[in-house]
């Protein structure tokens, strides 16, 4: 199975925010989503966050160090990616191996406009996608999450 990026551009510091708002958007089409984050605080960060970031919504998840200590629940916080698993959608809060791209059905990945000294890692990771012919779509996070 080949993976289709998503690169959502972002224009101001709502990363975060933006992720709880796509990780609502997969999980009420069914999909199930591992999240990549860098580490166990910005994972901790995360999870709170989307327990408490809209009062109308509920996305069951958890938040596991490590895939053994993994749950069933359809959303999964982790910094321990595998490309064994049975998820849909792995977004990127972090950047990953591109080697476990093609477990998923779709990677969202960020490019952080706002941000000047990540302008360039993003870009670079942009061409590493297009260069191993990923099928890619870049859009603002409004495009995407009213497809």
């Amino acid at each position: 199975m080949a993976a289709k990026i998503i690169f959502l551009t972002l224009s101001v510091a709502n990363k975060l925010r933006v992720v709880c708002d796509v990780v609502e958007n997969e999980f009420s089409q069914g999909n199930k989503v591992i999240i990549n984050v860098s580490d166990e605080d910005e994972g901790k960060s995360l999870d709170n966050m989307l327990w408490s970031w809209k009062q109308s919504s509920f996305v069951p998840h958890s938040f596991a160090i490590s895939l053994s200590e993994s749950t069933k629940d359809p959303v999964l916080i982790t910094s321990d990616v595998s490309d064994d698993l049975s998820y849909d959608t792995l977004i990127l809060v972090n950047p990953s191996n591109i080697d476990k791209f093609n477990s998923f059905k779709t990677v969202i990945d960020f490019a952080e406009k706002y941000n000047p000294t990540k302008i360039e890692t993003d870009r670079k990771r942009f061409k590493l996608y297009r260069d191993q012919k990923f099928t890619i779509k870049t859009m603002n996070p409004g495009e995407y999450l009213h497809k």
